[in-house]
């Protein structure tokens, strides 16, 4: 099933989409694929991409050839391995993932001016303006699929509607390398009958209030009132009942007109639940170097840190301290969060949020054990391009020394340099 534009009346807009083509375009397991095209012996087994594969980790992506045991992204490793022993688990690569995202996203702008990442491993593509009929544009689909897989060694799924939402519901309909036509009407079918959680951007947690509501179809949430779904959701509870009827208008905003990001934050869950006040504050530094360092890499410093921690019982607690200067340097970060761990530890008392659903007030106490650490730079500025020379000397020797660790770790790796604080995590 599928829409074809014509050049006439339906081309300006009078229903709701029908100007527009747009592309989603869906790496297929995009990590485990990245490594079979890295590890040639890994191809054609199950493989799986987490974190430290010894430790207490989830699995970031399955291949095709491992999901047929029930594994799933999210999926704990520990269970994954029970479920396939004979899976190989692989350390995941940001960097070998970030040069082949980058590699798609260089090949895509050939077809297209209007290229977005929505992620690392998927992109909208809006070809309105190179489409004239049907055929040209499932030709179109398939060109870029064959190009990718010749030229970049991956494969990839692409979803063809009037627009984002639709286009991206349809990219997940036929999965690897497929292709999938929708119209808002076809969207409709196709989706209709099926639970309100298959939905892209409707969780558990909105699926239970929505079930609570008597919500528990796509259609069913389309046919809601408004008026209901705002009192339960506020102001994006009307947009809810949009989706559900395959309508969005939301623009492609090409990525060299995209805003700057908003923050950079590194996470790390704990390989068993830690009170030693060392190993927490060793992997502190260790995440806050690596977040300045991504700042520097991004030509970004930030006014805003952040820290979150996640306790052994699951309770997750935050806090941020403006300052009164952007900065990029990893050790001014670690001071900051290192004061507000010893604001956090003792147990605060007001809002904390158990998983991502709910948020409750917990009284003062303090915390025995944490299982995560998380440290990220807000309140961004782009840092000039040829930053000028620091009045006092010691202050540019020390930005020249970071920037030649930069430098060294790019070349040789993250681990080439590390500091003195974060050693104790290596015994």
């Amino acid at each position: 099933m599928g829409f074809s534009p014509s050049r006439g009346e339906a081309r300006h807009g009078k229903e709701p989409g029908a100007t527009r083509i747009i592309f989603h375009v869906d790496m297929d397991a995009f990590f485990a694929s990245v490594e079979q095209l890295f590890n040639p012996h890994l191809r054609g087994k199950p493989v799986l991409v987490c974190g430290d594969p010894d430790g207490r980790s989830v699995v970031a992506t399955a291949s095709y050839e491992a999901r047929p045991y029930g594994i799933r992204c999210g999926m704990p490793v520990r269970e994954a391995r029970r479920l396939c022993p004979h899976a190989t688990c692989v350390e995941g690569d940001p960097g070998k993932y970030i040069h082949i995202s980058l590699q798609v996203l260089d090949l895509l702008k050939t077809f297209s001016p209007s290229v977005e990442p929505f992620s690392i491993d998927e992109a909208f593509v809006e070809v309105t303006e190179q489409i004239e009929k049907r055929s040209e544009m499932l030709n179109l689909a398939n060109r870029i699929q064959r190009r990718v897989r010749a030229t970049v060694g991956v494969t990839a799924s692409i979803g063809i509607g009037p627009n984002k939402f639709v286009a991206k519901m349809a990219s997940g309909v036929h999965k690897p390398e497929g292709m999938t036509c929708f119209s808002t009407a076809d969207f409709v079918r196709h989706f209709g009958p099926q639970p309100v959680g298959e939905l892209w951007g409707i969780g558990k947690a909105t699926s239970e209030i929505l079930g609570s509501l008597g919500l528990r179809t796509v259609n069913q949430l389309a046919a809601a009132p408004r008026e209901l779904l705002a009192g339960t959701f506020g102001i994006v509870g009307p947009g809810l009942k949009l989706v559900a009827q395959g309508l969005d208008e939301t623009p492609v905003v090409p990525y060299h007109q995209a805003p700057d990001a908003k923050s950079i934050g590194h996470e790390h869950t704990l390989e068993q639940d830690e009170s030693d006040p060392e190993i927490l504050a060793g992997h502190m530094l260790r995440l806050s170097d690596m977040v300045a360092r991504r700042a520097r890499l991004d030509s970004f410093a930030g006014k805003v840190i952040s820290l979150k921690l996640r306790s052994s019982d699951f309770q997750t607690f935050q806090a941020q301290q403006g300052l009164g200067h952007p900065t990029s340097d990893g050790l001014e970060i670690y001071r900051v969060a290192r004061s507000l761990f010893e604001r956090l530890k003792d147990g605060p008392a007001g809002d904390f949020h158990r998983g991502r659903v709910q948020k409750r007030k917990t009284a003062a106490g303090p915390i025995r054990a944490f299982r995560l650490l998380g440290i990220s730079l807000g309140g961004l500025v782009r840092l000039a391009p040829d930053p000028q020379r620091l009045l006092f000397p010691e202050e540019q020797r020390y930005r020249d020394m970071m920037s030649a660790v930069d430098r060294l770790r790019g070349r040789l790796g993250e681990g080439i340099l590390v500091r003195a604080g974060t050693m104790i995590l290596e015994h």
